[in-house]
């Protein structure tokens, strides 16, 4: 298993929020609305893993620990 990105939230998503976002058919970005997900501003912390452990949400206070390495191979549709 790979993960593409993680996100958390300072509130629950509802199911529609969910949706949104697992159905859209590719990552869109978690900082702007997209359909029927509207939950952006609760948005705490975006790692898009895009080959580096950068907060996307521009907070700048998550840390990473151990050796995490990065694969250059998407994960699987």
């Amino acid at each position: 298993m790979k993960l593409d990105v993680v996100a958390f939230f300072n509130t629950a998503l509802d199911a529609s929020n969910v949706a949104a976002i697992y159905n859209s058919g590719s990552t869109f970005n978690l900082t702007s609305s997209n359909g029927n997900y509207d939950k952006q501003d609760n948005l705490v912390r975006y790692y898009r893993l895009e080959d580096n452990l950068t907060d996307t949400k521009g907070n700048g206070n998550g840390s990473t620990q151990g050796d995490p390495t990065f694969d250059s191979n998407t994960p699987d549709s």
